[in-house]
């Protein structure tokens, strides 16, 4: 199958707010850094403009800010060489936007911002989105050249091409000589001159082989070939390329080598899954020699498995024995319970279903077919609820308020826990269910070790000296201020506490002990807040809605933080926690 690759020429300088992407680009921002020429203020660093948050409001969250200075530049260094395709620019809009206005993008290896231009931003009143055609550097930069300005960047975003070929392994079927490896075809050497020691080689094998182990599986768009040109490139004539999950090469074909005369060869796999590729020459003894293996592509999504199948199941009653807790997870959709295919219980109170997966999984979505040849209402109020306690006594993940829908799909955002019921509470009931599917993946162990005892707490403001922000990780979980003491702000708005943990993590769980001796509503409405920056503005975890009991926990689902933020927004009040615990792995 030929490869037709298309170059749509987009406007190199101004505006264009369509550039197309392929479908194995992405943002390559991952693992990147940045800095600019200044700081207006320390919350304005560069970093701000790739913290994957586009507001373009800098009242409501910073962006990245120079001083005013003489062609101000702001720089991001993708660590590696890449082939940018576009850049997405998130400008302010609360004001001063037209000071953005002639700011230039480069590209290149240059980290001096001595690159190439890829584009002019000429139109501050659209959405900013410049092709850059392929454009290859380590670095990229927004510049605004030949005057005194700041520099403003609320969100900055790099589409292109990341090579997987370089996450991955090589192994070839034997090798000419050291200097010509297998990895040598994976080194970033594009030199087609095999004598410089730029390329791989085997013996004259029969099959000769390379293969590229990329350690997950991923859907590979194309492959790119650099052929061998100081001589004998016609020997990757008819050379196979293969995509697969079988380590032994005997995967699926993506495409064949018809000219082995061309220097660089491009083979399009149309999303073929696997992880392995390989290229194989077969049916004849040859030497096999590559030069450089490009691989692009996306990460495959792994396949859905219902849970559910997996596990054993009971009921609070049976209303007849064809009616089993079985028959909900037996794989038969049919909505007309008279076909045998529903479970069904007596009228009871409460009437619940459970499902015993038999490990600790998170929880993504439940799927719930409900009777459709009569009574779908009775399944109106039902609760669905993820945890370890066998007796139903868990988390509610969400409540059925239409019950009109054949099927019915209740996300659980990774809550974990072992038991899956659907429970309906408070009356008596008959509970029908035609069938329950259960998605996620199999939980992490617990982190065990609280993470807030050994990081640092500041706070708003201190009511008095034993109040102060630390006294919130001493261990103590005291609820009564006058005999323990826990930190209290003054009346701040707002009024926040925080802990810096020193370093990432990924933050399961945030567990808060409340205030008991009096006062307690005024935790109400406090948001616990996740970021990797020392501000109490970033991303929320959770909000704090239910304070009659005195621990409180929120689940933050592997958000990734330094820092942990309790913040009360909107109003003026004290803000007191007798203690805070952090749970997490480090990153």
């Amino acid at each position: 199958m030929k490869c037709f690759v298309v170059l749509l020429v987009c406007i190199s300088i101004g505006w264009v707010h369509s550039c197309k992407f392929r479908q194995e680009e992405s943002n390559l921002i991952k693992g990147a850094t940045a800095k600019q020429s200044s700081t207006s203020r320390p919350d304005y660093s560069a970093e701000r403009a790739f913290d994957g948050i586009s507001d373009y409001n800098m009242m409501r969250h910073p962006c990245a800010e120079t001083r005013r200075e003489h062609s101000p530049w702001w720089q991001l260094d993708l660590k590696h060489n890449y082939k940018v395709d576009s850049v997405v620019i998130v400008s302010r809009r609360d004001c001063c936007f037209h000071t953005l206005l002639g700011a230039q993008i480069r590209i290149g290896n240059s980290p001096d911002n001595n690159n190439p231009v890829c584009g002019i931003i000429t139109d501050v009143f659209r959405p900013i989105n410049l092709c850059c055609n392929g454009m290859e550097g380590r670095y990229v930069s927004v510049v605004i050249p030949g005057r005194e300005e700041e520099l403003t960047l609320c969100e900055v975003k790099v589409y292109g091409e990341d090579n997987i070929a370089r996450l991955g392994e090589a192994t070839q079927s034997s090798t000419y000589r050291p200097e010509y490896n297998a990895v040598t075809a994976i080194d970033g050497d594009r030199n087609p001159d095999m004598m410089a020691g730029s390329c791989s080689l085997t013996g004259n094998d029969n099959p000769a082989w390379w293969q590229l182990d990329l350690k997950k599986r991923y859907r590979v768009g194309r492959v790119v070939i650099l052929n061998r040109e100081d001589c004998c490139s016609e020997r990757l004539l008819r050379a196979e390329v293969r995509v697969g999950d079988s380590a032994d090469n005997n995967n699926p074909v993506c495409d064949t080598i018809k000219v082995g005369s061309q220097g660089t060869i491009t083979l399009c796999c149309e999303g073929l899954e696997g992880r392995y590729v390989s290229v194989v020459i077969p049916g004849r003894e040859e030497n096999l020699s590559l030069c450089e293996v490009e691989v692009y592509g996306q990460e495959a999504k792994a396949v859905e498995v219902n849970l559910a199948r997996l596990g054993d199941v009971k009921q609070s009653s049976t209303y007849r024995p064809e009616y089993n807790a079985a028959t909900a997870v037996d794989g038969n959709k049919n909505s007309n319970m008279m076909l045998g295919s529903c479970s069904h219980t007596n009228s009871d109170n409460p009437a619940w279903w459970q499902l015993d997966l038999k490990k600790r999984y998170q929880v993504e979505k439940v799927v719930i077919v409900n009777r459709g040849d009569c009574c779908g209402e009775r399944l109106r109020g039902a609760e669905v609820r993820v945890g370890n306690s066998a007796d139903n006594n868990n988390p509610v993940c969400g409540a059925i308020t239409d019950a009109s829908q054949a099927t019915i799909t209740l996300p659980c955002k990774g809550m974990k826990g072992r038991y899956v019921s659907v429970v309906i509470p408070g009356r008596n009931e008959y509970l029908t269910l035609c069938e329950v599917e259960v998605y996620g993946q199999e939980a992490k162990p617990d982190a065990v070790v609280n993470l807030a005892k050994s990081g640092r707490a500041r706070q708003s403001s201190t009511y008095r000296p034993e109040y102060n922000a630390a006294a919130a990780i001493d261990g103590d979980k005291g609820t009564n201020i006058f005999q323990h003491p826990c930190s209290h702000t003054n009346p701040d708005n707002p009024a926040w506490w925080q802990l810096d943990l020193t370093k990432k993590y990924n933050i399961e769980s945030v567990v808060i002990v409340n205030r008991g001796d009096c006062c307690s509503e005024r935790l109400r409405g406090a948001e616990i807040r996740v970021g990797i920056f020392p501000f109490i503005n970033s991303p929320v975890c959770d909000t704090v809605t239910d304070v009659s009991k005195p621990t409180i926990t929120l689940n933050c689902n592997g958000m990734v933080g330094q820092y942990i933020s309790v913040v009360i927004p909107g109003r003026q009040e004290y803000l007191t926690l007798c203690e805070v615990e952090v749970y997490g792995q480090e990153i």
